[in-house]
């Protein structure tokens, strides 16, 4: 009877541009604010970004942020000294490859968005750096293979009328627009696959189709022949992701967990269409991705995530070696190479983890030398920012819930008030334990932090994941509430003053679990929050039929499930509110259209509910601008403190001594 009333309230909503006068919410000014300047020092980009050496390890670039815009430097090992290669650079580098010892390729995106290709070749006489070329290759355009066993040669893929094609292009050519003709493209009589994997000569021998809402397939083509057939086909629910192709054994290395609960890395025979063998599995946890080494004839390293910590197993014994080594050095088991020579001589390495975004290291294997490179963010010293835990309870139905407490350092005087984030998503998505600027900037601000792992997270295997299907507003939150009750219950946080806060579905539950629950949350905050789930049919972002069958089959159904969907939608459920809202939408949104913000604000008003709103006019599903972070949270942070009945914001500080004594210890 409940969403039927409610039904009757959001009569004409379909125009509600004609019912609702479109007025940004006037708001104080925060630019002042101690949290909006806090906001500041914790959500800066980092400096530095993008630390590579050439094939050789006598050249080491990175990407170094400035003020305004970029540029790409240059340390040359040899003698030590820093160049700039690049200055002022108007586009983002997002990626770039060394293609030989003086030769990379940059992946740039513009301000319209669009991607371009630019070669740069580095000339030396006598170890000193006599001149640049720098030349345009191609416009949208990505680097997918830089076949170190041919000279000059870079596999890249076009992107043109809704299109993509291969092409196999020489570097060392003075015209590169001659090697695009359409005899010269790779995939001309290829099926339409979206990733591809080539042999050693840069011969397309793999083409695949993603799995995310579809069935996915796999084509192969025989070396001597132009012909493709399909060799592996399965339905949506089956991952099965191509990683290497093993020319001699006529293999596949593929992450992979048809017939089985987690993703392992195995190996399949082409020939008879049959795994022939494991390779590696982690117990109790799906492995992730997989990284190949410089020469990409091997696998250097599986990821995974355990107890919210992000985790590589090497599978070479130089590699398992350096992790070990360098972790003990650095004392921090979070220590990873993501990069090295192909003579493994130079290994760079980034030590991160919970409360630190990241540190770049240079180990030199002749030497046996360890040298910091560069902090990327060495401004949150003075901060004390939160540790973090990971906590385990039991849901309504018995299920075990992961989820990761961040706590203010200052916990141990006094019962910090919680914060409560659930991810978005929500399904094959998942919160960690590694360093979240969203976090450690309420953390450091005197909040505890709890991201429940609920149901239909990733990680944990294709059952937890299945767990999750249509379980919006039931057993998704009843995991949520799970975790809360359990911190509580430890004693780890202040009981009283909870709060919940997410952002996409982490909003939409933040809206239902308040609702739920009114005795238990204080109040909640919604951004770019789904609020009517019924409204997500008619986006005209995602609107193909695979995503359609894929949202009917994990949410539900709108034409056989309407009331089902009215029954936990909050603008439909809007009337049982017992606490106060704060609703932010960014108003170019396309993923949750901004309707959503408005429906839910025209019920609210309504019903007379307490809220506030905050409409950012250039934002989209998330935040695009620094602007748009340091305006939200400082409004954010007012919102609980007012709820909570807290004292005016202040960051917790590094004393004075504790950071000489840091200082000198470097």
């Amino acid at each position: 009877m409940m969403a039927i009333t409610n039904k009757c309230v959001l009569l004409g909503l379909l125009t509600i541009w004609s019912l609702v006068t479109m007025i940004r919410p006037v708001f104080a000014d925060h630019e002042n604010s101690v949290a909006y300047q806090h906001a500041k020092d914790i959500f800066r980009s980092s400096i530095y970004y993008l630390v590579d050496s050439n094939p050789e390890g006598s050249l080491i670039t990175y990407i170094e942020r400035l003020d305004r815009g970029q540029r790409l430097m240059l340390l040359n090992l040899q003698d030590e000294s820093l160049q700039i290669l690049l200055n002022d650079l108007e586009g983002n580098i997002t990626h770039y490859s060394w293609i030989d010892n003086d030769t990379l390729v940059l992946n740039e995106v513009n301000s319209d968005h669009q991607q371009a290709l630019t070669q740069l070749s580095i000339n030396f006489i006598d170890k000193q750096l006599s001149n640049i070329y720098q030349r345009p290759l191609l416009k949208n355009a990505v680097v997918i293979d830089t076949l170190p066993y041919k000279e000059d040669r870079v596999l890249v893929k076009q992107f043109r009328e809704s299109k993509s094609y291969i092409y196999n292009l020489n570097l060392a050519a003075r015209n590169i627009s001659g090697q695009l003709r359409n005899r010269f493209k790779l995939n001309r009589l290829a099926p339409a696959a979206e990733h591809w994997l080539s042999d050693t000569s840069g011969a397309l021998r793999i083409g695949y189709v993603a799995p995310r809402h579809g069935k996915q397939k796999v084509w192969y083509r025989p070396l001597d022949n132009k012909r493709w057939s399909v060799i592996w086909e399965s339905d949506k629910r089956s991952i099965f992701r191509p990683i290497l192709f093993e020319e001699e054994k006529q293999q596949l290395l593929v992450l992979s967990n048809h017939q089985r609960n987690f993703i392992e890395l195995l190996r399949f025979d082409i020939k008879t269409q049959t795994f022939v063998d494991t390779v590696l599995k982690i117990p109790g946890y799906d492995i992730e991705s997989v990284e190949l080494n410089k020469r990409r004839d091997d696998i250097l390293f599986a990821s995974y995530t355990q107890d919210g910590n992000h985790r590589r197993h090497y599978m070479n014994e130089l590699g398992d070696f350096l992790s070990n080594t360098l972790k003990r050095d650095l004392n921090t088991p979070n220590i990873w190479v993501v990069d090295n020579s192909l003579n493994d001589k130079i290994i760079i390495a980034l030590k991160r983890d919970g409360k630190n975004p990241g540190i770049f290291y240079l180990f030199n294997t002749r030497q046996w030398q360890l040298t910091e490179l560069a902090d990327t963010q060495p401004w949150l010293k003075q901060f004390q920012l939160g540790d973090t835990q990971a906590i385990t309870s039991r849901s309504s139905d018995g299920l075990e819930i992961e989820s990761y407490l961040t706590l203010p350092s200052n916990h141990q005087t006094h019962k910090a008030p919680l914060i409560v984030m659930p991810h978005g998503g929500p399904i094959s998505v998942r919160s960690s334990a590694d360093y979240d600027p969203h976090v450690q900037y309420l953390a450091s601000l005197g909040y505890a932090v709890l991201r429940p792992n609920f149901r239909g997270s990733s990680g944990y295997g294709r059952e937890f994941i299945e767990a999750g299907k249509q379980q919006w507003g039931k057993l998704i939150e009843d995991d949520i509430e799970s975790a809360v009750r359990e911190v509580i219950a430890q004693g780890l946080v202040d009981g009283d003053k909870v709060c919940i806060y997410g952002s996409s579905y982490g909003g939409y539950s933040a809206l239902m679990s308040a609702i739920r629950s009114p005795n238990l949350f204080k109040c909640a905050a919604s951004y770019v929050g789904v609020t009517d789930i019924s409204l997500m049919y008619n986006n005209d972002v995602h609107n193909s039929s695979s995503i359609l069958s894929w949202r009917k089959d994990y949410v539900g159904d709108p034409k056989t499930q309407q009331q089902e969907l009215m029954r936990y939608s909050p603008v439909y459920q809007a009337e049982r509110l017992r606490v106060p809202v704060f609703l932010a939408q960014g108003e170019k949104d396309r993923v949750v259209d901004k309707e959503h913000f408005y429906r839910m604000r025209h019920v609210l008003e309504k019903y007379g509910k307490t809220a506030e709103y905050l409409l950012l006019p250039e934002e989209v599903h998330g935040f695009s601008l620094l602007q748009s972070y340091y305006e939200f949270y400082s409004r954010l942070d007012a919102f609980f403190r007012k709820h909570l009945k807290l004292p005016n914001a202040s960051p917790l500080l590094r004393d004075n001594e504790e950071q000489q004594a840091n200082m000198a210890a470097k």
